[in-house]
């Protein structure tokens, strides 16, 4: 057997054709916020492309299991607020008999963190974007931990086995509304907005 690298000129997130309005985007925002936040781990996302490209994957594989299983899942079209500012949620599903924002994630941070953690706060900020503007208090995230929980020494190995979480969120009004400020102030300071 001959094994031999080869080089193929292609762009990994070729063919993504989700729709996108020509303009700001709330990502765009709240990239800039915790980037300016904390440059060392919010880096160029054009570095991790591959990583992007599996979350894609995921998100596909989830939103077709939640339909066979007859969980209600939409893929929303994109929206812009009335300040001009796109943002596309990843699906609006309904749980426990109410209605939620749905947010698909891959992630190697460790399932052993829960939301409210400071690691998760740029999901927070993203969800609380969305809910504020779709008037849906509430978020489901769906994550999956390709390392699992990080198993400690003398722990059972399978913690590290990729593992599966669904969390649901919900914010008061006030909760909302102080995120989307905030993140209208960054955007004005960096100058993404007017």
């Amino acid at each position: 057997m001959k094994i031999t690298p080869v080089h193929l000129d292609f762009d990994i997130l070729a063919g993504d054709d989700r729709p996108r309005g020509k303009g700001v985007h709330a990502s765009d925002l709240y990239n800039s916020l915790f980037h300016r936040m904390q440059p060392q781990r919010y880096t160029n996302e054009d570095m991790c492309r591959p990583l992007v490209a599996m979350g894609l994957g995921w998100e596909w594989q989830v939103e077709r299991a939640l339909r066979a299983c007859g969980i209600p899942w939409q893929r929303p079209p994109e929206y812009c607020t009335t300040e001009g500012i796109y943002f596309n949620p990843d699906g609006l599903t309904q749980v426990e008999g109410v209605d939620a924002v749905g947010e698909i994630k891959l992630t190697r941070m460790s399932a052993r963190a829960m939301l409210g953690d400071p690691r998760f706060d740029k999901w927070m900020t993203q969800v609380k974007c969305y809910c504020h503007h779709l008037e849906i208090p509430r978020a489901v995230f769906i994550s999956g931990h390709m390392n699992g929980s990080y198993p400690r020494k003398g722990e059972d190995r399978s913690l590290g086995d990729p593992s599966l979480k669904v969390n649901m969120v919900e914010f008061s009004a006030a909760e909302l509304q102080e995120e989307w400020d905030m993140l209208l102030a960054h955007g004005r300071r960096e100058g993404l907005i007017s």
